[in-house]
Formats: structure tokens, sequence, C-alpha cells
């Protein structure tokens, strides 16, 4: 019988099932450290229970055990999919669950993977949780890159209600956070339950002071003060009901409701009006007359518009998921496409091999990626704009920063998630991103949470759920316009954690070959033995 599958014998060992046991207490506290739960200080520990099951495991029995605790992690922190699969999908409730659970069965292979090398690598002298953080953050690095990547709740976001850990994050991104949280969990582990007491002493205070140092870091970053100077922002959230947006019917009563707020907003004479993604409900460059009403609001208003819509190029027949700006004649002067599109919700990866998706994904429209980040410039400002799915990446933000931009903004739309926590989710990466870069950003949604953060994280405005409104926020920008660590060197923990990785696995695979590890073999031949 195949290693992966385990027999009866090991069915029966208690062993077995105490792994199991203590991956579900590792999976579920993973899960609640994200909204709506958000249980951040389980971030220190959510790791310990895991690393318990998988110490001394054979590594096919340490790949099962990662498997479980991934496969809950992520089954209870997206399940606010099953909403949008429902809703939006028109598929029964039995349908959308075994989805999520296939999405959940992917992506739990990647701590599955991370607990198998450890097994593989026990014979390595690097510290334990050295070896977990390197592993760990290679595998949400894979994560984060295939197939577009699909870098949500990573565990560096679960410390995001954490406004002085986060301060962390412009050194080395969300996953130098998830490192760091890796490193504390193992410390704690060797230190409570490795049951070998040598270097308990040292490994605590370590511990300890890598706490004080992170909590230290972040009270040093907020008491900052550096020179500023103001520029006003204006975000208009106009709330359709996703089913009527695109009805013609509803045209016209969608964009009299943009209007009308867009002058509420002009009352308090902001530099910068921003519109949502897709917030017009037509082709925006090719509906002549929509665009001309839209070019004499701008006008009327003498303020600069930032709009987002689909676009496409009709000799080629080419989408795009575009964001315009129009300068206060109402002309359009600059243009960004969206470069990271949504995997099965806007493209197809490996179309070829998954062909019978195609048609599903036509139906909701099949986009191409845009090659070109684009810094916009007004008469005050340089900005630059991501797109829904893109506020996931940190190193794309991190580019538009290096290139000029003195603020970001986010153009989405959370129709899709409703009122369940999914909007809660994305709103809180763009924290991040804020921090990383240090540079005020904020999200402008048709639906779901609207908000403006300045250069530290702080949230500075919020809108509530299902309510149109307007937001209109003073930015302090930067005189400095320094560069951060993580704007300098991108995702260089990500990249470092891959090297490392190889490292370690050759390191292992040299080990296991010479006659120090002969002991190790002849044990692993008569039953493997935890260390």
């Amino acid at each position: 019988m195949k290693p992966w599958i385990p027999d009866l014998k090991q069915r029966l060992d208690p062993r077995h099932w105490r792994g199991f046991l203590l991956a579900s207490v590792s999976g579920t506290a993973l899960a609640l450290l994200f909204p709506e739960v958000g249980w951040w200080p389980l971030a220190f520990v959510a790791l310990v229970p895991l690393m318990m099951a998988v110490e001394g495991q054979p590594p096919p029995r340490a790949f099962r055990f990662g498997f479980w605790s991934g496969f809950l992690y992520f089954a209870g922190s997206l399940s606010w999919l099953e909403y949008t699969l429902e809703h939006f999908g028109h598929l029964p409730e039995p349908v959308a669950w075994s989805l999520i659970c296939l999405l959940a069965f992917y992506l739990a292979l990647y701590p599955a993977l991370c607990c198998f090398l450890m097994a593989k690598s026990r014979l390595s002298s690097w510290p334990y949780e050295l070896k977990f953080a390197v592993f760990w953050v290679a595998m949400e690095g894979i994560r984060g890159t295939a197939l577009t990547g699909f870098p949500w709740n990573l565990l560096g976001y679960g410390v995001g209600d954490s406004l002085l850990l986060v301060q962390l994050a412009d050194i080395g991104g969300v996953y130098g956070l998830s490192f760091y949280l890796v490193i504390v969990n193992g410390l704690l582990f060797k230190v409570f339950f490795s049951g070998k007491r040598d270097f308990f002493r040292h490994r605590a205070l370590l511990a300890l002071l890598l706490l004080a140092a992170g909590f230290g870091y972040g009270v040093m970053r907020l008491s900052e003060t550096p020179p500023t100077r103001s520029f006003r922002l204006a975000l208009v959230q106009h709330n359709p009901l996703q089913e009527e947006k695109w009805n013609p019917r509803y045209r016209d009563t969608l964009m009299e409701s943009l209007y009308g707020l867009s002058r509420r907003a002009a009352e308090k004479e902001p530099d910068l009006l921003v519109w949502p993604e897709a917030a017009t409900p037509f082709w925006f460059r090719h509906y002549r007359s929509y665009r001309s009403r839209v070019a004499e609001l701008v006008h009327e208003l003498g303020i600069p518009l930032l709009l987002g819509s689909p676009d496409k190029d009709r000799p080629t027949a080419r989408r795009t998921n575009s964001a315009f700006l129009l300068d206060r004649s109402g002309e359009i002067v600059g243009r960004y496409d969206k470069m990271k599109l949504v995997p099965f919700g806007e493209y197809v990866p490996l179309r070829r091999l998954l062909f019978f998706v195609q048609k599903m994904v036509e139906l909701g429209g099949s986009f191409s990626a845009g090659d070109t980040p684009t810094v916009f410039r007004t008469e005050k400002a340089r900005f630059s704009v991501a797109i829904c799915f893109e506020s996931l990446f940190g190193e794309l933000i991190a580019d538009f920063v290096d290139r000029g931009a003195e603020f970001l903004v986010v153009l989405t739309n959370d129709s899709w998630f409703g009122e369940t926590a999914g909007a809660a989710q994305h709103l809180s990466f763009v924290r991040f991103r804020a921090v990383e870069t240090r540079r005020p950003i904020a999200q402008a949604a048709q639906s779901g949470y609207s908000a403006v953060f300045d250069g530290r994280g702080r949230l500075l405005r919020k809108t509530d759920l299902g309510e149109a409104a307007v937001i209109v926020q003073e930015l302090h920008l930067s005189l400095e316009q320094r560069k951060t660590w993580y704007v300098e060197f991108g995702d260089w923990v990500v990249y470092l954690a891959w090297l490392s990785a190889l490292v370690l696995a050759v390191v292992s695979r040299l080990g296991a070959g010479t006659g120090e590890s002969g002991k190790n073999r002849r044990g692993a031949a008569a039953g493997w033995t935890p260390t």
C-alpha cells in the first residue's frame, strides 16, 4: 500500500488521531484570524499545535496533517464565497460548498508541502523555527504567484487589526510579517512543547525580544511626523444592485445617481473626484452620448475625474478592465488597464486544459491583462490606481510608488461579497499597501466599503455596507517622498525564502546520504519515531 494512504495499523495509532486533532486546532485558529472574527493575537500561537503534530513524523504523515490544517484554514476563512456562488453564480448550495471545498483543497496543498518539507529536512542543523518560517513563506510566495496568484488571507494579514505590528510591513511586506509570526510560533513551540529544555532560556528570551521589537518598531513609526502638504480627495459610492447594473432599463437611473453624488462631493471643492471600478454601466469610450454627459459634468464641476469602466478595442475585440482620468475640461488624459486578473473570474488559466471552464467565464467577461504601470498626473499630485484584486499584490503597488506615485487609489466593485466577511477581508489588505509604501491609499467601492487610510495604515474614513455615500478626505502627502525598504526591494523575503528552501533541500539530500544519518535510516526502516 502506498505510504500516502494510511493503512489500518496507522489509523489505529493514537499518534495519528492526536496529530489530526492538533492540526484541526491550528486550522481553526488560522481561520479565526481574519475578518469578520479578527482574533489577531492567535497569530502568535496558531501554528504551535500543527508544529506539535508534525514534529518527528514521517513526510507522508506530516503532509496529511498539514493538508488537513490548511483545508480547515481556507474553508473557514473563505466560507463567505458561498453567498457569491449562490447569489450570482445561481448554484445550488451543495454545489457552491463543493466548489469552496475544491478551492480549499488546492490551497491546503501549500501548508501540506511546508510540513512535508519540514519532515524531510529534520536532519538539517538549521534551527527549527527558521526552517518552518522558510518553508511556510516559500509556499505562500508560490501561492501568491502561481496562475496569476491568489495571496488571499496570507498569515501576515492575520494581524491586520494590530496597527503596531502592521508597521513591520514597510520592511518586508506582508510576507515579512508571515515570516516574523512563524518564527515566534516556532520559538514558543520549542520553549513549551519540544521536551528539550537545553535551549529553553535563550529561546524564551529571543521570543520576548522579537515581540518587544515588533511592537516597539510600531510605536516608533507611528510617532513620526514627516512634513506634508494637503490634497483633497472625494470618493463616490453609489451602491447599485449588481442584478440591475448592466440592464439598459436602469442605465439612466444609475448614472443620475453618480451625477447627484458627484455634485454633492463637489460642494467641498476636492482636488480629485473618484468613481469606483466599472462605475459606468457601458463601454465608456464607445458610448458617445453618455461619455459626452460625463464630460459635461466634469466641465461643470471643474474637478478632474477618475473613473473605472470596461473597455474594448473594436478591431481586436480585446477587452480590458480599465481606469480613465478626465481633466477639468472632460478630456481623457490618462488610462490604466488592470494587470492582475482574477483567475476564473476575468480569465481562465491553463485555458487549453480547462477549455470547459472558458464558456462559463465568457458569460461574465473574458478580459485581457494590461502591461503598463501608470502614474496619473493632475495639477496638484501624482497617483496610481489598482483595480479590485490588484490590492492583494504588494509588489505591484510598490512599483507604482517607485515610479513616482504620491498616493494610491483602489477602484473596486465589492457587490459580489454582499454583507459577508469578503468585503471586510478585501479592505483589510489595503491597509498593508499603505504601510508598505508609506503613502495614503483610498478605496472607492461601488458597494462594500469605501475607505481612506493614511501612510501609517490608520483608518481615516469608511462607509457602511450597503449605503450610497460620499467621502471627502484631506490626504497628507509627504514632502520627503522617501522610499521604504519594501518599495526598494519588493518581496525580498519571498526570494530569500525560496533560495533558503533550495539550500535546505540540497543539505537534507546530502545529509541523508552520509554515514552520520545511518542510525536515522535504520530507525526509519524499523518505524519512524519522534525526535
